[in-house]
């Protein structure tokens, strides 16, 4: 498959905090200065979370959005400005000639450049080439961008990861992945209609371990609703016996992000579902009390990983821990997750309970049988166990 470009090695810089670093002698910074870098770190996380949700509501998030998918656009005004129009205007702009009085209906490049200057050079986020970020652009490099616009690009893919079983017997990784870029704001919005036709508010979340005995049947019509859309999307894990390693759990559960990757990639292109290259945007659940450090680490692992795997095949573009209020995709991981932990590291007892319950009716949607412990696979699910 062509290449559209060659994607920068980090994309997304280290978090904010560290510029407090890099503007400070002996570690002396002015509290106006923090405040600042608090203040922009605040707003880097919310767009990264409106990405995570598919949320396009606003025009920074839509630049962002088409920042993260067009690797060209980084470094061009022009070529950032007709992609958004293809992307989010295409009612009017078909990618060819413009009729003059839509002019005042497309969105103005002063407006998209502000926007892409505020996320490039505020967040650090999407950069532009280093020779584009000391000179912006030349004006001998006017038809190059516009070449670029037509070259086709490389796919993205979104993953949304969650752990659990550390003080089990299995330690897992499960994911779910949207591989339809084009369905996910679509599929976000699905849920959002569907959670206010049943009466819920934005802030009544889907997480296993919190699921009360009477929302036993909400939980099972929320999950009818994801096999609904499983056309755009994708569940996998990977799961180790922790028993028969004597490693630190911390690095068991790097590994297995990684390898919810790697065996992830491999199971879809077997099924036909998706071709490589790829660029993937990867979020993984915040959790409280989680080291900033081991996420650093974790972003390189993956991103090391990638290369020496995939070679250029597979891209690690924006990694980011997201908290799972309002983003739907982190509640369908943890459901996914927390299920296939209760059947192997909570056998039920008896007639079980309502968790027990639920998460037999996931895995039978899914056709998924843990009984074995043997890897399971279907059209768009799949669990891998390592022996």
């Amino acid at each position: 498959m062509t290449k559209e470009s060659t994607p920068n090695d980090v994309t997304l810089a280290e978090p904010i905090e560290q510029e407090v670093e890099a503007h400070s002698e002996d570690n002396k910074v002015s509290e106006q200065e923090k405040k600042k870098f608090e203040k922009r770190e605040k707003e880097r996380k919310h767009l990264v979370s409106k990405l995570a949700q598919g949320n396009m509501d606003h025009l920074l998030t839509r630049v962002a959005s088409v920042l993260n998918h067009y690797q060209e656009t980084r470094n061009s005004d022009i070529t950032l400005q007709t992609r958004y129009w293809e992307v989010f205007q295409s009612d009017i702009y078909n990618g060819s000639v413009i009729d003059p009085k839509d002019m005042y209906k497309l969105e103005r490049l002063t407006s998209i450049a502000r926007a892409r200057a505020k996320i490039q050079n505020e967040f650090k986020m999407f950069l532009a080439d280093e020779e584009v970020q000391v000179s912006r652009r030349s004006r001998q490099e006017t038809e190059k961008e516009m070449q670029l616009a037509t070259k086709p690009e490389i796919p993205l893919i979104s993953m949304y990861c969650d752990e659990s079983g550390k003080t089990g017997n299995f330690a897992i990784v499960g994911s779910l992945w949207v591989i339809n870029k084009a369905r996910q704001t679509q599929v976000r919005d699905h849920f959002s209609k569907w959670k206010t036709e049943k009466g819920l508010s934005a802030k009544d979340e889907f997480h296993f371990t919190e699921m009360k005995k009477h929302q036993l049947d909400l939980y099972k019509e929320f999950f009818d609703e994801v096999i609904k859309n499983s056309d755009a999307l994708g569940f996998k894990a990977v799961v180790v016996d922790k028993t028969k390693i004597k490693r630190p759990i911390d690095e068991i559960i790097m590994d297995l992000h990684y390898q919810v990757v790697h065996q992830g990639i491999e199971h879809e292109v077997s099924n036909g579902r998706l071709a490589l290259p790829r660029i993937v945007n990867f979020f993984k659940d915040e959790e409280d009390g989680q080291e900033a450090l081991y996420e650093t680490k974790l972003k390189q692992h993956l991103h090391s990983q990638f290369r020496l795997a995939f070679d250029d095949q597979l891209t690690l573009d924006l990694f980011n821990s997201v908290p799972s209020f309002q983003n739907v995709y982190i509640q369908m991981a943890d459901l996914y997750t927390g299920c296939i932990s209760r059947v192997l590291n909570h056998p039920k007892q008896g007639e079980g309970n309502h968790k027990d319950h639920f998460a037999e009716y996931v895995l039978e949607l899914l056709r998924l049988d843990l009984g074995a412990k043997n890897d399971q696979s279907q059209d768009f699910a799949m669990v891998h166990f390592f022996e």
